[in-house]
């Protein structure tokens, strides 16, 4: 048989109607248990019925108000190290040992230890009434800053995405970019201003590429930049080439799953050969390089790439912190 369970209680507070009433009194009928339960509950429903507040004791308003008295425990405003003439005996004048603590002598609200008022020679100084000083708020204050930009300064890990098919994607969409752009001749200086594309930004370039100056033969045809990315789109020797340039640090586990060799001074880990895309840990970011194979050119243009070295420490982990809190304010 099934029991009515939680519908007891129900039944009861006389929340339930109609059949629902009737089939469970049909139950309780023919159910002991049931039956011996609801008597149980409604016995205790009865039973707080009943129940009377509880009333509160005469003087509670009293004892209250004693406990919130100031004259409890009195500020003392003189000056700290001060002699107080109230409170400071003369010498051997002071209460007899087993005569200072006058336990029971008084009520709690107005009551004296050792003779003297609680706060006053026995707190002597008034340390409830002291304030923090200047310089130690001044301290909290540097030392909290300090804190949040190490943490601020924190690079997380990146694993550039080196699927062949979102590489091909995007040297199609940089040669699509390229198409109405001039080449720069090898004959020209080794060093060639790159804004040379209308779809380029000057400070997406920077960010991409510092300084903005890209080796001989290469021509920047688009940016695309978002908040700590950069995306550089070139025209050269062997067509469309990609740079890409991310704040963080390269994860370690990726650098050790792929070959890795030195060009110029950087150590790259190639990601896949082809399309040929190479990745380096550059300051605090990672660079990658996507072109369609890798060739004499395209070393070239890793090699020229500026060599950032990879700083650490506490100073350089504070200053990223603080380009990070400027990056936020900035509109």
């Amino acid at each position: 048989m099934t029991h009515l369970g939680t519908q007891i209680s129900a039944l009861a507070d006389g929340r339930l109607t109609g059949a629902a009433r009737e089939r469970a009194l049909c139950h309780v009928a023919a159910c002991g248990p049931c039956a011996e339960e609801l008597r149980a509950t409604r016995a205790a429903r009865e039973a707080l019925a009943a129940a009377a507040d509880v009333a509160p004791a005469p003087d509670l308003a009293f004892r209250l108000l004693a406990l919130g008295s100031t004259d409890a425990c009195p500020i003392d405003t003189a000056p700290r190290g001060a002699a107080r003439a109230d409170t400071a005996p003369a010498l051997g004048g002071g209460p007899v040992l087993g005569d200072a603590v006058g336990f029971g002598a008084e009520p709690f609200g107005g009551g004296r230890l050792g003779g003297g008022r609680l706060g006053g020679s026995v707190l002597a100084g008034g340390a409830g009434a002291r304030p923090v000083p200047v310089r130690t708020v001044a301290v909290l204050g540097v030392g909290a800053a300090v804190v949040g930009l190490f943490l601020l300064g924190d690079v997380r890990d990146v694993s550039p995405d080196s699927h062949p098919a979102a590489d091909l994607a995007l040297l199609a969409a940089a040669g699509s970019a390229g198409g109405g752009t001039v080449a720069v001749s090898a004959a020209e200086s080794t060093t060639v201003p790159a804004v040379t594309g209308t779809d380029v930004d000057p400070g997406a370039l920077e960010a991409a590429w510092p300084g903005g100056v890209l080796p001989e033969g290469y021509t920047a045809v688009a940016t695309h930049a978002d908040a700590g990315w950069a995306e550089l789109d070139l025209d050269g020797p062997v067509g469309a080439v990609v740079v890409q340039r991310q704040a963080g640090h390269l994860d370690d586990d990726l650098a050790a799953q792929v070959p890795s060799v030195t060009i110029g001074d950087h150590e790259v880990h190639v990601l896949s050969d082809v399309p040929w895309h190479a990745v380096w840990q550059s300051g605090d970011a990672v660079v990658g390089v996507i072109a369609a194979h890798r060739s004499r050119a395209v070393d070239a243009l890793v090699a020229a790439y500026p060599h950032e070295q990879v700083d650490g420490g506490i100073a350089a982990r504070m200053s990223r912190g603080w380009q990070t809190v400027v990056g936020a304010w900035a509109p």
